[in-house]
């Protein structure tokens, strides 16, 4: 049974340890050097490995589409689809619905082909959302 509330999410800044990491109910979109997950109000609570899985297929697309995300104008750049959704699913932008995954990127990390702090940083949010959930 998981410990995280329907519509969570998690926020950490790319160079802090993940014991920084803030969990809570979405407010603020992540800053500009921050790095957010968040289920949204309709996915399930209890389905802790494939959330995970759907916040790792946002991360890998993110990875692979660099240039894509940072010729973005949103702040911060917003990557959704729905729970348990595929890659051909994700949407750059846009607004999500309750029923789908986020990965918002802070500008400061999605400039520049920073991609070592987007990996570093998601790794400690994955690893934080595994221990909420427990």
């Amino acid at each position: 049974m998981s410990n995280i509330p329907n519509n969570t999410s998690i926020v950490l800044g790319a160079s802090s340890p993940k014991k920084d990491a803030v969990v809570a109910q979405p407010g603020l979109p992540a800053a500009a050097g921050e790095l957010r997950i968040w289920a949204a109000a309709d996915c399930p609570e209890r389905k802790t490995q494939q959330l995970v899985g759907s916040f790792t297929e946002l991360f890998d697309f993110a990875k692979s589409n660099m240039p894509l995300i940072e010729a973005s104008v949103a702040t911060p750049v917003v990557i959704h689809m729905p729970y348990n959704g595929n890659r051909s699913d994700i949407t750059i932008d846009g607004v999500p619905t309750s029923d789908e995954v986020r990965l918002e990127i802070g500008q400061d990390i999605a400039t520049g082909q920073k991609s070592h702090f987007l990996n570093r940083t998601f790794k400690r949010l994955i690893e934080r959302w595994l221990e909420e959930a427990k």
